[in-house]
C-alpha cells in the first residue's frame, strides 16, 4: 500500500489521538486513585495535543505525502515486533520481553542503515539492554510502579 497523494497529517494525527485517548481512559476503571495520577496526565495531555492537532487540521492543514521514503516491509516488520513484544509481556513479563524483542527490533532497523558486523549487533543489543534495565529499575525500584509479570519477572 503506497501513498502517492498528499494527505492532512494534522488531523490523522488527531484522529489517532483521540483513539488512544479513549482507550486507556475507558481502561482505567479499576486503578487507585495515587497510581492513576501520572496516566491520568499524559491522557490529558494526549487529549490536548490530540485536539490542538484535529483544530489546526481544519484550520491551517499540513498536506505531506506519508511513507514516501520508508520501507513499508520495515514498518510492517517493526509493528510485529511490537505485538510480539505486548504479548509476550502478558507471559514473560516485561523485564525478559523487553530483554528479547527490543534488542532484536534495534538490530533490525540498525541494518537497513549499516551493515552490522558481530561487534556492532553485540552493542546495539548492549546499549538497548541498558535502556531497558535502567527504565525497569526506575519505574519498579524508585517509582514503585508495578511492571506486568509473567513466569519470570
Amino acid at each position: 500500500m503506497k501513498f502517492r497523494e498528499n494527505v492532512n497529517t494534522d488531523l490523522i494525527s488527531g484522529i489517532v489521538g483521540m483513539v488512544i485517548l479513549a482507550v486507556f481512559w475507558s481502561a482505567k476503571k479499576d486503578v487507585g486513585r495515587l497510581s492513576i495520577m501520572f496516566p491520568n496526565s499524559l491522557l490529558i495531555l494526549v487529549g490536548i495535543f490530540s485536539g490542538i492537532l484535529l483544530v489546526k487540521g481544519f484550520i491551517k492543514a499540513e498536506r505531506r505525502t506519508i511513507f514516501s521514503d520508508s520501507n513499508q516491509t520495515r514498518i510492517i516488520f517493526t509493528g510485529l515486533f511490537l505485538f510480539a513484544w505486548v504479548f509476550g509481556i502478558m507471559f514473560l513479563g516485561f523485564l525478559v520481553a523487553s530483554l528479547v524483542i527490543f534488542p532484536a527490533l534495534v538490530c533490525y532497523l540498525a541494518s537497513a542503515r549499516e551493515k552490522l558486523t558481530l561487534k556492532k549487533t553485540m552493542l546495539w543489543a548492549l546499549i538497548s539492554s541498558v535502556e531497558i534495565i535502567v527504565f525497569y529499575l526506575i519505574f519498579s525500584r524508585l517509582l514503585e510502579v508495578p511492571l506486568p509479570t509473567g513466569f519470570f519477572i
